[in-house]
């Protein structure tokens, strides 16, 4: 039997949670020629006509929801198969939406965010950290459609070089790229990112370099390997002289194709291929051996690179596509079309200045080499300029230093699920300042992307702070200990020393409220312990007293010290999570003051309210001859003259909310108070 009516039909409906998917596509396959496609309408139904008669395959896509996919599928002749498919969907929740840390120079910590899927559909999800500092570009997926040439694939030498103008991209700044021109030029030269297409020749080479890179410590030098001999060989910028490494021999009937030094473990990896398998290797820097990592299901991987996070990006001249790389399994995530037709030698290497991961990119289209830039989400890249001969072994110097990272990816989380990722914050080589950041989350299926702004305060005026505030007195005196910027505080212990010469401890009282049952020792002399835990809530102060010290001071014109100590008990703050953060702490003192002085003759200054968010008023037992308002970086805001008044008022509402310092001359001495602005 044959003609239309000995055609069978397929149809039916697809939902989820009972309400009909609009636009789903329905495609029905059994091999060769017999493949059907259908649409689903504003009730989710579908009606596929004229499928010749067999066992078939039924998938299933919507924006959205998950795949679906089954088989057995049976359509008979002149009959209509109804197949009702439900289909499932995640959504996720990201909590915090954001996040604000406080570190002194030189500390780093963990912060955790936690990942949830509401939905019935499981989800897969990739994060990237970026910083705002850097100059990293964000390019769209690519839809595979871009100009081909006519060469096909290979590693050896281009058939044709010539020269290609600058392309669209023109706002990156100042990174100088090494490279080597391996056909027709044969030489080492560097570039600015500017400007690739200009380039300043340091030496002529006489040997073919297959992939470049600069180690973690060093400038002067970069390393390559020989693609005819297999030799692993510094090359020294300044001059272009080699010095021999050692022999690395790649896997089997492999080629090498790139190396690279992952920066933040100062480990060399390298990549090898045949043009239908890829290789991973970690290589010795001191004497050229390889150690074969395993095979990477990636057919022609061309170069390596490693950005400031560890992570490992390869790309494929066969599929014209970019991966990342696991390196400890060689499981390879691919990220999608390059957007161009790569072809030939090829160079990749990470920026650390602008954070960019830039291709030395053969194009077989255009004949030319040309500086791309490529996109660590999307896979996509993006033509900065060209480059003109075939390049190959490009390079960055630096180590660069990313403040910001984020766990491993990618994360699949099954409904009704949570994962808990980390976000490494490190300020060990910053400097006192802010600095912002973002994480950028992506979803497969794509259910929208999710950016989590991150705001780092490094410095003792940004806290979080705790200040033994200095006193003067004699006999019976309180010491306060001043908070700032303390959050979700749930627990704590420290050590604080004193000066036994004149200094004898009483108690503790006036503990900043929800703060209570704190335990205090006095392990020996000068020493006492505090341990708290929260029991029912956590404590946030902004500023406040944290809580007093009461001694009794006994001495002649003399200083006494109070300071935070770690010994017998080391300081440890932790949020309600149990995540440890590190204030800055400010020591005190106790500075004898003779009782037969009045307390009127006293040169006492009050500020009030404080903190404060609007008018502040600012009295003093003498006349104000003038006063100076400054921030904590020590950066005058504010500053009168005002001969005569004993009260002056400021207004700080538009100040930043921070902690500032009061300095004022009465002609009786200059006194400098502290006061916080709260908005």
């Amino acid at each position: 039997m044959s003609g239309p009516d000995w055609y069978g039909k397929l149809e039916g409906y697809v939902t989820h949670v009972g309400i009909g998917v609009q636009n789903a596509t329905v495609t029905v396959t059994r091999g060769g020629p017999f493949s059907y496609t259908g649409t689903t309408n504003a009730n989710g139904h579908y009606l596929i006509d004229d499928i010749v008669p067999g066992i078939y395959e039924v998938s299933v896509e919507a924006p959205g929801f998950n795949p679906y996919y089954t088989t057995g599928v049976i359509i008979s002749p002149e009959l209509t198969t109804t197949l009702n498919i439900y289909l499932v969907a995640p959504a996720i929740i990201i909590t915090p939406m954001e996040l604000e840390v406080n570190l002194p120079p030189g500390q780093n910590t963990t912060r955790w965010l936690t990942i949830s899927n509401t939905r019935d559909g499981p989800v897969e999800v990739r994060g990237s950290a970026h910083q705002n500092k850097k100059q990293v570009v964000s390019i769209p997926v690519s839809n595979g459609e871009f100009p081909h040439g006519t060469d096909v694939p290979s590693i050896g030498r281009a058939s044709v070089s010539k020269p290609f103008g600058k392309g669209g991209f023109n706002d990156l700044r100042g990174s100088i790229g090494y490279a080597f021109d391996i056909s027709p030029a044969n030489t080492f030269f560097f570039f600015n990112i500017e400007d690739p297409g200009t380039q300043t020749v340091i030496s002529s080479i006489d040997y073919a370099p297959s992939g470049g890179t600069f180690d973690a410590t060093h400038s002067d030098f970069m390393y390559i390997i020989d693609y005819n001999t297999n030799m692993l060989m510094k090359v020294e910028v300044a001059t272009g002289a080699t010095i021999p490494v050692g022999t690395c021999t790649p896997y089997g009937d492999q080629s090498w194709t790139g190396i690279t030094v992952d920066k933040t473990t100062n480990i060399m990896y390298g990549i090898s291929t045949d043009m239908s398998e890829s290789y991973l290797y970690i290589i010795d820097m001191e004497t050229g051996t390889e150690t074969l990592i395993g095979w990477l299901s990636i057919p022609g991987a061309i170069d390596i690179t490693v950005d400031g996070n560890g992570r490992m990006y390869s790309f494929d001249i066969i599929n014209d596509e970019a991966f990342e790389i696991n390196k400890e399994t060689c499981t390879v995530t691919l990220l999608g079309s390059l957007g161009y037709d790569a072809n030939y030698a090829q160079g990749m290497g990470w920026d650390p200045i602008s954070d960019n991961i830039y291709l030395a990119a053969y194009n077989n289209a255009t004949g030319c080499s040309e500086l791309r830039i490529l996109d660590r989400v999307t896979g996509n890249s993006t033509l900065v300029g060209g480059m003109g001969d075939e390049i190959d072994g490009l390079a960055f110097p630096g180590r660069g230093w990313s403040w910001l990272s984020i766990g491993s990816n990618p994360i699949m989380i099954q409904p009704g699920s949570s994962v808990e990722v980390p976000v490494q914050i490190d300020a060990t080589e910053l400097t006192d300042g802010i600095y912002t950041g973002y994480l950028f989350f992506v979803s497969d299926p794509n259910i929208g992307t999710v950016f989590i702004p991150i705001t780092l305060f490094v410095g003792p005026y940004y806290g979080p702070t705790v200040e033994i505030f200095p006193v003067w007195g004699s006999g019976p005196i309180s010491i306060p200990v001043y908070a700032y910027e303390i959050s979700n505080m749930g627990s704590f212990q420290f050590t604080i020393g004193y000066d036994t010469a004149h200094l004898t401890y009483t108690g503790t009282n006036n503990w900043y409220p929800g703060i209570a049952d704190v335990t205090v020792g006095n392990p020996s002399s000068g020493k006492l312990t505090f341990v708290w835990a929260a029991s029912t809530t956590v404590i946030t102060i902004h500023y406040g007293t944290f809580f007093e010290l009461y001694f009794n001071l006994s001495c002649s014109w003399d200083v006494s010290n109070i300071f935070w100590s770690d010994n017998p008990t080391p300081r440890e703050f932790a949020d309600w999570e149990g995540n440890i953060f590190v204030p800055y702490y400010i020591d005190g003192y106790a500075l004898w003051h003779s009782d037969g002085v009045s307390e009127t003759e006293r040169h006492v200054i009050n500020v009030y309210p404080n903190p404060s968010s609007d008018v502040v008023t600012v009295k003093s037992d003498f006349p104000i001859q003038n006063f100076e308002m400054m921030s904590y970086l020590g950066q005058t805001v504010y500053s009168e003259y005002n001969p005569g008044d004993k009260e002056v008022r400021l207004n700080v509402s538009s100040l930043p909310s921070g902690i500032y310092f009061l300095k004022i001359n009465t002609g009786q001495g200059i006194s400098t108070t502290k006061m916080a602005v709260e908005h």
